[in-house]
């Protein structure tokens, strides 16, 4: 309740709490803006973190972090609206997350097509938080979001391609909309190195992408510089609310630099 932000404030003051430090509107862009530390972690994409470890890594692990594999980006919209979404199935409403896209094979093609254009019937992940969580818009109002997959680093204008996916399934709903935001892959980026050309996932979901990511290794949360750690979803599992990105790095850190042994 109250969007997002309530995780992250909830988990800065548990770290607080503990006697932990946040520090923001820092930009990193190589080791010399980090403070000394015996363990550092980084959360974010191969691309920055090549850009830390510099010429302290050594030149095989520059190659494979410059060669790593990223997926395609997103386009996301984001909708106020006067009212709820007119899905044509009610059970749909009962969802704060909902996944368009027809059948199976819709789908396949769909995501296909993304790594090189845009399919005219996208696949597109939405949601309506404000069907469970009132506070996020002004009395009666709704919030909508709603994201399809685009070649990654593509500005291409996906919003009738999107809102046409939506509205095979809640006809009339773009009567609702009193506002609406568009964010590019491109502009995911600037807003966060870590989303490279818009990849929410962290690198390519397919087979060589889930075993090397970003290298191929027991361990690849583990740089080749000491006290350094990859903890981002570019690491398995890959991306998702998950956190087992951050757990595993931070146990192979606890083991490696602190010599404790953490059950997993």
């Amino acid at each position: 309740r109250g969007g997002a932000q309530a995780l992250a404030d909830a988990l800065r003051a548990y770290l607080e709490y503990l006697g932990g430090t946040v520090v923001t509107g820092v930009t990193v862009t190589d080791a010399r803006d980090l403070p000394p530390a015996r363990v550092t972690l980084v959360d974010s994409s191969p691309t920055v973190l090549l850009r830390i470890l510099g010429d302290r890594a050594p030149a095989r692990y520059r190659d494979t972090l410059e060669g790593y594999r990223y997926g395609t980006g997103i386009q996301k919209f984001d909708y106020a609206l006067s009212g709820p979404m007119p899905w044509q199935d009610p059970r749909v409403a009962r969802a704060a997350t909902v996944h368009i896209g027809g059948y199976a094979p819709d789908i396949a093609a769909a995501e296909a097509a993304a790594q090189t254009r845009l399919h005219p019937r996208p696949y597109v992940l939405a949601a309506q938080h404000t069907l469970f969580d009132p506070s996020r818009a002004p009395a009666g109002r709704h919030t909508f979001w709603a994201y399809a997959h685009v070649p990654n680093g593509s500005d291409h204008d996906a919003q009738a391609q999107i809102e046409g996916q939506i509205d095979r399934f809640a006809p009339g709903w773009r009567d609702l909309i009193l506002a609406r935001t568009r964010t590019t892959a491109t502009q995911l980026q600037a807003f966060s190195p870590v989303f490279h050309g818009g990849d929410v996932n962290g690198g390519r979901g397919d087979l060589p992408g889930l075993l090397a990511r970003p290298v191929l290794t027991p361990t690849p949360y583990r740089t080749p510089v000491k006290g350094v750690y990859l903890c981002s979803s570019a690491t398995p599992p890959g991306g998702g609310i998950h956190g087992m990105a951050g757990h595993h790095a931070a146990l192979a850190a606890l083991q490696d630099e602190f010599r404790l042994k953490v059950d997993g």
